[in-house]
């Protein structure tokens, strides 16, 4: 029973961080503000309540797995799967926001995320 609680108590915190970040970020206003980041937030938001939906998705599945076998258990690996690849993608984009920001002469470095 103890490591039930502690494996519970762990993704519960761990996706209540990952959304505490996204509802920090969206709960500020930074349409005025100074800084150059600020425009690409947004997407370090999405990646956190994305990420901790995740979590918590992956908390319930631990607890109360599916009794699926077969076709259908692919499948829902394909859906466990594609909130990760999704919120990783995110992140991937804000860090290529904040490179192109931090170093606008290596553009030429950024050749496939040149247009986004």
């Amino acid at each position: 029973m103890p490591d039930e609680l502690s494996v519970y108590l762990i993704y519960l915190f761990y996706g209540m961080a990952f959304f505490a970040i996204g509802v920090a970020i969206t709960s500020r206003d930074t349409r005025a503000s100074n800084l150059k980041i600020a425009r690409f937030l947004w997407l370090f938001a999405l990646f956190g309540f994305i990420h901790g939906s995740h979590e918590w998705i992956q908390l319930y599945l631990m607890f109360f797995p599916a009794p699926f076998s077969g076709k259908i258990s692919f499948l829902i690996k394909i859906v466990e799967l594609s909130p990760v690849f999704t919120s990783f993608t995110l992140l991937l984009f804000f860090g290529l926001k904040i490179s192109r920001l931090i170093w606008p002469q290596k553009r030429h470095f950024f050749l496939l995320y040149q247009y986004y």
